[in-house]
């Protein structure tokens, strides 16, 4: 009779631990968040445009870097996975960075996140501690759907 109740008790508890196992990993999506940013250190290059140039590569890096660094050290580390510098454009008196940024989390919770995450990474880019400043011309993160073509981000 104890073995029994112990089975049962142990059968419970693997169904709970599976249940919330599912519901907390399988149950989150990836969200995919587009936003600009100027770069008033640097001037436009035509080297940017160069896909694999020394140049693009290595600010690229810089950019991302620095991206990670704002959201590993916010409130939603947990969710953040990563940016990719999508592209690098002139503008008026200094160089904008295309970037895609990507988050893993429940469907609910995607307004809520979405305005998180925009008001702290534009909040950090409006102080003095990045290099990264705002562009005014694009203030808010834009969702957008990844196609299937675009594997290499994705994983």
């Amino acid at each position: 009779m104890v073995a029994l109740i112990v089975r049962a008790v142990m059968l419970i508890l693997v169904i709970l631990i599976g249940l919330l196992v599912y519901f907390l990993a399988y149950g989150q999506k990836f969200y995919y968040y587009q936003t600009s940013s100027q770069i008033p250190s640097i001037e436009y290059n035509p080297d940017f445009s160069v896909e694999h140039s020394k140049l693009s590569t290595d600010l690229k890096q810089k950019v991302s870097n620095e991206i990670d660094k704002i959201f590993q050290r916010s409130n939603l580390n947990h969710h953040y996975i990563k940016c990719q510098v999508v592209n690098f454009r002139p503008s008026n008196d200094n160089l904008k960075a295309d970037v895609l940024l990507k988050f893993q989390f429940i469907p609910n919770n995607e307004n809520a996140i979405k305005t998180q995450a925009d008001n702290i990474f534009h909040q950090k880019l409006k102080s003095n501690e990045s290099f990264l400043k705002t562009d005014t011309s694009l203030p808010y993160l834009r969702g957008f759907t990844v196609p299937k073509i675009a594997v290499s981000f994705v994983k």
